[in-house]
């Protein structure tokens, strides 16, 4: 019972502030641009959750992800993703993935929909960057020309990272040297700016545009769109990924990182079929079988491992707790089969007793708590199933970075 009185407390209190929703004393208030909910929340921030110190093991914490919730949804959606996120608080810790905030570890559990990244992204396969930033120093190369020098510093600082200073080195450079042969090079090296800085969206306008405009060289166009198909891969667009990848003949070396990279985006889309063919060519047309076994076996991996349906999981929540189970959510099940029974067993209670306006209010608790986890049985099957693919695409060392 410990455990379950503080989510209680917060449904009850949520559903208390739904009550005022149209009240007319609401309008006189000062947070009158605000909903009742989102503010009721707002206060408990501010004069209860900051006197308990950060207990909560999930991020962001339960009443930050409500007051997100109400902020950006409807109000039944918002309630129905707070109900699922009380019955999951601090259970199944093996389902999310393990956080450092503030020296504790925490859950990480986003909004869905949310576009932020966990604080400490897995970066395994790395190898090599997607390209090389190349650095002559004018130093050891005293008969560089001047055209030369500053492009080679815009790369200096590229190469240390600096990367506001190194674009504006670039773009120096491009208006003082617009007819250069070297201006080619310097745009696709904007582009790799834009790109390392995971600024995926404006290297790709950038490309694009220096693409459509003519001013990309030959001998750069395909390197520049292999960094275009590898940004468009890093936002989850495989179709276009491949439709931007170079078709004319390449390098040995690029022709090889592109065919990987088509397999990564079959992967994305979980055509393993495709993915598995292509991973098999590579080996054979790069001549390195071994990363061709590991990397089919990791798709192979993934075929034999079925897919939740969130349908079913749907169906089968109507029984409390049963559609978390399904999902894999044991202790979030348990959770849910509890609350939900002590929430119909103490509105019964209380029309019993003859308490009317308390038997309402916990019967209304317990039909959106009851609602919130049939809800929360589809998004974790949703949940579990992304969780999948994202683990199988970390397993797929493409051996470069991109």
């Amino acid at each position: 019972m410990t455990m379950t009185q503080p989510r209680i407390t917060v449904a009850i209190f949520v559903w208390l502030a739904a009550s005022t929703v149209g009240c007319p004393e609401w309008s006189q208030q000062e947070t009158q641009s605000s909903p009742p909910a989102l503010w009721m929340i707002e206060q408990y921030q501010e004069v209860l959750s900051s006197s308990k110190a950060d207990t909560c093991r999930m991020y962001p914490s339960c009443s930050e992800y409500a007051r997100q919730a109400y902020e950006r949804y409807p109000f039944w959606k918002a309630t129905l993703i707070a109900a699922d996120r009380l019955n999951r608080s601090d259970h199944d810790s093996l389902r999310y993935e393990i956080v450092e905030i503030g020296g504790k570890k925490k859950q990480y559990d986003p909004l869905p929909g949310t576009s932020y990244a966990p604080p400490s992204t897995n970066t395994s396969g790395a190898k090599a960057p997607i390209h090389p930033v190349d650095v002559l120093l004018a130093g050891k190369k005293p008969a560089l020309s001047d055209e030369e020098t500053v492009l080679d510093f815009a790369r200096y600082l590229h190469a240390l990272g600096k990367t506001e200073l190194a674009f504006t080195e670039y773009l120096r450079f491009l208006r003082q040297y617009p007819e250069s042969a070297l201006a080619s090079s310097a745009r696709a090296s904007v582009m790799h700016l834009h790109y390392d800085a995971r600024n995926y969206r404006e290297a790709i306008l950038w490309a694009e545009q220096s693409i459509s405009e003519g001013k990309i060289s030959d001998g750069d166009l395909p390197e520049l769109k292999f960094c275009l198909s590898a940004a468009y891969a890093r936002l989850n667009n495989p179709e276009k990924s491949r439709a931007v990848l170079p078709s004319v003949p390449l390098d040995p070396q690029l022709s090889a990182r592109s065919m990987l990279l088509e397999g990564y985006t079959y992967a994305q889309q979980e055509n393993w079929p495709e993915a598995v063919a292509t991973f098999r060519e590579y080996g054979s047309l790069a001549d390195d079988p071994a990363r061709a076994e590991t990397l089919t076996a990791s798709c192979e991996n993934a075929i034999s491992r079925r897919r939740k349906s969130p349908a079913l999981a749907g169906l089968l929540g109507v029984v409390p707790g049963l559609g978390y189970l399904y999902a894999g959510y044991p202790e979030s099940a348990l959770s849910a089969l509890i609350l939900d029974s002590l929430l119909l067993a103490a509105s019964y209670k209380a029309f019993d007793d003859g308490n009317k306006p308390l038997g309402a209010l916990l019967g209304i608790v317990g039909v959106g708590w009851y609602a919130g986890s049939i809800y929360g049985s589809v998004s974790a099957v949703e949940r579990r199933n992304e969780n999948d693919l994202r683990e199988t695409l970390l397993q797929l060392n493409l051996g470069f970075r991109f």
